[in-house]
């Protein structure tokens, strides 16, 4: 699905039910305000059956590259030190992902979906019955 290649930075101000997701996941305010202030780019290379995501937080110290293989479970550490396993499948022209981060006896799980909407690619995370979507602009 070539039109998720490129790169893409988050509208600030998009966010759509924030606090509540954040919430259901068990997030902090202090990370949520974090969120809400930063400026993230992520980029997407779609290459047969594998998707390349880099994704970036600007004024913060990480960046992380994944490599995903459709159907295929990776593991790796999040941002906040989690150890993760992530999957991806196509779902039409959209791309579903689930999720799973474990940290100091907390399990967590989640999916997300994204899918192009004019020049934006929109991202909705749901936990449980709680969504949340964002949206990103490709630069």
């Amino acid at each position: 699905m070539e039109k998720f290649n490129g790169k893409w930075e988050l509208v600030t101000g998009s966010y759509e039910n924030l606090e509540a997701f954040s919430e259901k996941m068990g997030v902090l305010k202090e990370e949520v305000e974090m969120l809400k202030n930063a400026v993230m780019t992520t980029t997407i290379k779609m290459e047969g059956n594998k998707q390349r995501m880099t994704l970036e937080c600007n004024g913060e110290p990480m960046k992380q590259e994944l490599c995903f293989t459709e159907g295929e479970p990776l593991e790796y550490k999040g941002f906040e030190g989690s150890n993760m396993t992530s999957d991806y499948k196509w779902n039409g022209d959209r791309i579903a992902e689930k999720h799973k981060a474990e940290k100091d006896g907390t399990t967590r799980e989640w999916t997300v979906e994204r899918y192009i909407e004019g020049d934006m690619m929109v991202a909705k995370s749901t936990k449980d019955d709680v969504s949340m979507t964002y949206k990103m602009k490709k630069i």
